[in-house]
């Protein structure tokens, strides 16, 4: 199953870099740099080898740096509300998780507690859109990414090293020059050495674009 799950992830990410190098090399392109932190109360299932599910509850803060490749340029008009463009969008993805001990299950055990830093390339489709306020713009993003994570049970010297991959959609609205705010719904599948845990919850964030 995690194989699988691995090879249909490297694959959906394969085919998005693909669609994006096709539209960079195919016509003109605008390019705009844009940097992303947030956080976020999450919480984790994880189903053991006995195949017991635990529930766990963290926290998640994590940074993105990517590149939107818009198909025209998007500017604020100061007479109306601002152009729409679909865009894609390439970058690297940071991420701290912080996950607490599981229930009890049935066996009378818990999973343990762990925390992880992790990284790995992002690629996303989105649209921009004219937004609430006026002469603002708001930005709807699907982004995926496999994601290396290096872990440490807390507590414990015992370390280990797992792939995830995410799959995130956002929602940002401008509010002034280069700044938004945005919230965020990812679904994170970890291949743990002892377990496969799916992270989900609601991340709120602040992006920059320059």
């Amino acid at each position: 199953m995690q194989r699988f799950m691995g090879k249909t992830r490297n694959t959906a990410l394969a085919g998005l870099l693909l669609v994006l190098f096709s539209v960079v090399v195919s016509e003109k392109t605008y390019a705009s740099p844009q940097i992303d932190a947030g956080a976020m109360y999450a919480s984790a299932w994880t189903w053991t080898s006995n195949s017991s599910m635990a529930r766990h509850s963290g926290f998640e803060a994590n940074m993105n740096m990517r590149w939107l490749f818009f198909g025209k340029p998007v500017k604020n008009s100061p007479s109306g509300p601002g152009q729409s463009s679909l865009f894609f969008s390439a970058g690297i993805h940071l991420q701290f998780l912080d996950m607490g001990a599981s229930n009890w299950l049935a066996d009378g055990s818990r999973y343990r507690a762990w925390n992880a830093l992790g990284m790995g390339p992002e690629a996303g489709i989105g649209m921009v859109l004219p937004g609430i306020l006026q002469e603002r713009r708001q930005t709807f993003f699907l982004a995926i990414a496999p994601i290396a994570n290096f872990s440490k049970y807390t507590s414990t010297t015992l370390y280990n090293a797992y792939w995830s991959g995410f799959l995130r959609l956002s929602w940002e609205a401008e509010f002034a020059n280069h700044w938004a705010v945005g919230i965020s719904l990812p679904v994170e599948i970890a291949g743990r050495s002892d377990g496969t845990s799916v992270i989900a919850g609601i991340r709120a964030g602040l992006s920059y674009a320059f």
